[in-house]
Parts: structure tokens; sequence; C-alpha cells
């Protein structure tokens, strides 16, 4: 018994691990630049910024982002991968992944 965790051990330490390509720029999206949230059927959320430049992203749970007029958008100053949506029965929040400009 002692003989396997040790080789377990020794296993565990022994693997490589593989990190995240962390080396893709994140982009910041401050609140005060978007101009306008478009959501699309194929699970892509698109940000007009005022600048008239846009940019994509992809929804991680399309259910959680489906977007009304009866919601009120909340940002914080600066976001990245999610906001909230709020509604009369409390709020959602909307994350994505993969934000890139795109024009």
């Amino acid at each position: 018994m002692k003989y396997t965790l040790t080789l377990a051990l020794l296993f565990g330490l022994s693997v490589p691990s593989y990190a995240t390509d962390e080396t893709k720029e994140k982009i910041v999206i401050k609140k005060d630049e978007v101009q306008q949230i478009i959501f699309t059927k194929d699970n892509s959320i698109y940000f007009h910024m005022k600048d008239d430049s846009y940019l994509k992203g992809d929804i991680v749970k399309p259910r959680h982002c489906n977007y009304s007029a009866r919601y009120k958008v909340g940002f914080q100053d600066e976001f990245s991968n999610e906001f909230k949506l709020y509604h009369r029965e409390g709020f959602r929040t909307c994350r994505f992944t993969n934000v890139e400009r795109i024009a």
C-alpha cells in the first residue's frame, strides 16, 4: 500500500500540466463606451461601441442571455466576460467568452 501511494504521488508530479492559452489579450469593455448590445440566434453577442467599432463574443449559457425589452442591463464600470440582466423576478447573469474586436 505504501508503494502504491508513493508511485501515485510520483506519477502525479511527473505528468505535465497543460495550461490554457492565456497569451491571448483579454479585452476589457467599459460601460460608458457601449452603445448597443446585439444578441443573435447563433449564440453570439455583439457590442456596438460608441466609436462605431464592434466586439463579438460567444455566449456560454444561451438561456441566461435571452434578452427582451423587459430586462434592464446592469454593468459594472468595466467588464470582460459577464453582465447582469435584471427583470421582475430578479436577475440573470449573462456570461460570454472569446471576445474579439471584429470591426
